[in-house]
């Protein structure tokens, strides 16, 4: 990537501010994550989609609340610009787009219209709204600026994007998983800011039922 190191100095610099253990922080932010997904996912049945989305959640913000206690004065949430905010969508559109071009797959659309009224509202709200928010909160909010603050932004990003493949395995194929987290990470990066990358994951996965439903 030919861009600034400095982007993310301020965020650096509030890393070593913040705690100076930050390895066994983020380790344990890992073990919470992976201990709560391992139990939600032997208690609740996955082949509900809802609930087990729901256990990524949980799994999620378990994780994300020890690294913010730890660091607080990393996240950073930021109003966007138009060149920026434009670019997210387009980023988050792009992966749902080329899938037009492989043959039809129509398990989010028979995942979503096989679900009552009810069901189908808080799929809307927790895969279009809260997961996207919670799941870059963790792993671009923080996860990545803090590792990177230590380990080199090279090491950040590919451990920031092998634990969003490993956390989506079970839905979604690994080469498209590791793209989606790269874009979503140099988002982050470019930016400075966790938000281009909230729209970007939210784009997506909206994307996906829309074209699913053009498709069927």
């Amino acid at each position: 990537m030919t861009l600034s190191i400095s982007t993310l100095e301020n965020t650096t610099e509030n890393v070593s501010a913040d705690s100076k253990n930050w390895f066994h922080s983020v380790c344990m932010s890992i073990l919470t994550f992976l201990l709560i997904l391992f139990l939600g996912a032997s208690i609740i049945p996955l082949d509900n989609d809802i609930k087990t989305k729901f256990v990524f959640f949980v799994a999620i913000c378990g994780a994300t609340t020890f690294l913010y206690f730890q660091f607080p004065r990393v996240l950073n949430v930021q109003r966007m610009s138009l060149l920026t905010t434009v670019s997210a969508i387009l980023a988050g559109a792009t992966l749902p787009a080329l899938s037009l071009l492989a043959p039809v797959n129509t398990k989010y659309l028979e995942n979503f219209t096989s679900l009552t009224f009810s069901q189908q509202a808080a799929y809307v709200v927790f895969a279009w709204a809260l997961f996207p928010v919670a799941e870059e909160i963790y792993f671009r909010g923080l996860l990545f600026p803090v590792t990177a603050g230590r380990m080199g932004y090279s090491a950040g990003a590919i451990l920031s994007v092998l634990l969003f493949v490993l956390y989506h395995m079970r839905t979604s194929g690994l080469a498209g998983l590791a793209v989606q987290g790269a874009i979503y990470t140099w988002l982050r990066y470019r930016n400075n800011s966790v938000s281009p990358s909230m729209l970007a994951h939210s784009v997506h996965n909206c994307s996906l039922l829309l074209i699913a439903n053009l498709r069927s």
